[in-house]
């Protein structure tokens, strides 16, 4: 497992530090710096090494429906909310769990272009439970607690699928300013 686990480091290690500089080819996978090799420590101590690919794709999806492109420590929040959601469908459906899941987001993302209304009810069912157990850090995200968000906003459904039946609230308390608006600039 891990020889593994090398060849999969290997295949992503070009793209792993800005430190070797940006490579602007990268449009799938948002893991930038030391979250990704300490999210491959984190999953062989957490028993799921394994489903590691599976949370790689999950986290490409995931960053395209939340319409966020990580940076330090957003990347910590797309691996907490990613690996969650594998290892949630993997737990309770097992392998073939995890299979659906890949499948369901790849037919929302990719075919559908995130049509939400084109998925079947079972499919849209499905996907209002996506971030149902998702982090309070990623609930701080769409809400703009650490600044609003570079690109836009994620799709309302994204905000039904997290705080249920109080979204319409939530997102009257979603913030536009940054929080560096308010430190002082140090200036006389």
């Amino acid at each position: 497992m891990v020889e593994k686990v090398r060849d999969w480091i290997r295949d992503y290690e070009w793209a792993e530090s800005p430190f070797k500089g940006f490579d602007h080819m990268v449009t799938k996978h948002k893991m930038l710096g030391r979250a990704f090799p300490s999210s491959f420590e984190q999953a062989e101590k957490g028993g799921f090494l394994h489903l590691m690919p599976a949370i790689i794709k999950v986290m490409s999806l995931y960053n395209q429906i939340v319409k966020y492109f990580d940076v330090i420590s957003g990347s910590q929040i797309t691996w907490d909310t990613s690996s969650g959601i594998v290892n949630g469908y993997y737990n309770e459906f097992s392998e073939e769990g995890v299979k659906r899941v890949i499948n369901l987001l790849e037919k929302f993302v990719e075919e559908k272009k995130q049509d939400f209304s084109a998925m079947s009810p079972e499919e849209q069912e499905e996907l209002l439970q996506f971030f149902r157990n998702a982090p309070g850090d990623f609930k701080n995200l769409i809400l703009g607690h650490y600044g609003r968000l570079p690109v836009c906003w994620p799709d309302e459904w994204v905000y039904k699928n997290a705080f249920g039946d109080a979204w319409q609230d939530k997102i009257k308390e979603r913030r536009d300013d940054s929080p560096l608006e308010s430190i002082p600039d140090g200036r006389p």
